[in-house]
């Protein structure tokens, strides 16, 4: 079905109505596993293609918002053992090693596509995870993003195969001699212990998230969930650690500083390589540039078809077009609007 354009617009069509028809909340997708148990290759592309379609055709955003108080946003899950390669639960941007689809497989691209779309900034929630998904590496030698990997073990508590609460991460790092890893496209780290690949948030994490969702201006957080923050001080931070530290930086004014020590091991930001294309990871993010064409005409939706476009006075600027009315926006630092696919992304892999 999510193979075919017909077939996929019958199941979106005939979703939609019988939602409407019965007056249910929603539709929950659970495709388990794209490209695996007898699925086809193309299948991880295709269940993309499908919840787009499936957004477009089955929120009408711009009216939904006039009646929805806000939007809870999953921003987790976007890898996991079904991958075959190691990738991190919940990254803030696209890594080094996404390419294709796994480009918009990020916390920025899910939340700024609601937005784009034509929710309100401040109605949109941003789910942070209080959890990690783990992988077994197929060599132990191989341990950056896009390793080789299966689903990894369950946690001693949780019990899912691929996937430890943060008190069981936190703990496993108190305990174990291995490697942690910040990723400085991703913003986000991973643990490494013999051939166990763990990516998972922490304290500076959410700290770096709930930053992320102030200086965007979005409504607040949400967290998944409160029984798997460490609610009993295994690791000696405090009692709920990630969801005080996100807490405390969303309530306190930009400017004033909320770090707060995590008792975890020195960070390692270089990138070990993998089996996909390599591309370099650069410590420094590379700052705005303005366009070489210069521009002095005003920016207007007259005429346009509602989404977004680039602002053509700046790279990292972009308006939302939305029923002829033009809402200005600007990238995160060191992003560039990227026209290609209508999304911020790395300043280097931008045309501007």
């Amino acid at each position: 079905m999510a193979n075919s354009v017909s077939q996929r617009s019958t199941f979106v069509n005939s979703a939609v109505t019988l939602l409407r028809d019965y007056g249910f909340d929603g539709l929950d997708l659970d495709w388990e596993y794209p490209a695996q148990r007898g699925g086809l290759s193309y299948d991880k592309h295709n269940l993309v293609t499908l919840s787009q379609e499936k957004v477009e055709q089955g929120y009408d955003v711009p009216n939904l918002d006039k009646y929805l108080d806000f939007y809870n946003i999953m921003a987790y899950d976007f890898h996991g053992g079904w991958d075959g390669v190691t990738g991190h639960n919940s990254p803030l941007y696209a890594s080094s090693q996404d390419f294709g689809d796994d480009l918009f497989l990020n916390v920025n691209y899910s939340v700024n596509y609601w937005r784009t779309s034509g929710a309100s900034i401040g109605k949109l929630i941003v789910g942070l995870p209080a959890y990690g998904r783990t992988f077994t590496l197929s060599s132990s030698s191989n341990y950056g993003v896009g390793a080789p990997a299966s689903t990894g073990p369950a946690g001693t508590y949780t019990r899912e195969a691929g996937f430890f609460s943060y008190y069981e991460i936190c703990s496993e790092i108190k305990r174990s001699a291995g490697i942690r890893v910040v990723d400085d496209y991703m913003k986000t780290p991973y643990f490494v212990k013999d051939n166990v690949w763990i990516g998972y948030d922490d304290i500076p994490t959410f700290q770096l998230k709930a930053n992320f969702i102030k200086d965007n201006q979005f409504g607040g957080m949400m967290v998944w969930s409160l029984a798997l923050d460490d609610f009993n001080n295994v690791c000696g931070t405090g009692e709920y650690p990630l969801i005080k530290a996100a807490s405390q930086t969303l309530n306190t004014p930009s400017g004033v500083g909320t770090t707060q020590s995590n008792n975890q091991p020195d960070t390692n930001t270089n990138q070990p390589t993998t089996s996909k294309p390599t591309t370099s990871v650069v410590a420094n993010i590379p700052t705005t540039a303005k366009p070489s064409a210069d521009s002095s005409e005003a920016f207007s939706c007259s005429g346009k078809t509602d989404g977004s476009y680039r602002d053509p006075k700046e790279c990292s600027g972009f308006y939302t077009c939305s029923n002829g009315i033009e809402h200005k926006q600007t990238c995160a630092h060191g992003l560039h609007f990227d026209t290609k696919s209508a999304i911020c992304n790395w300043a280097n892999q931008v045309d501007c």
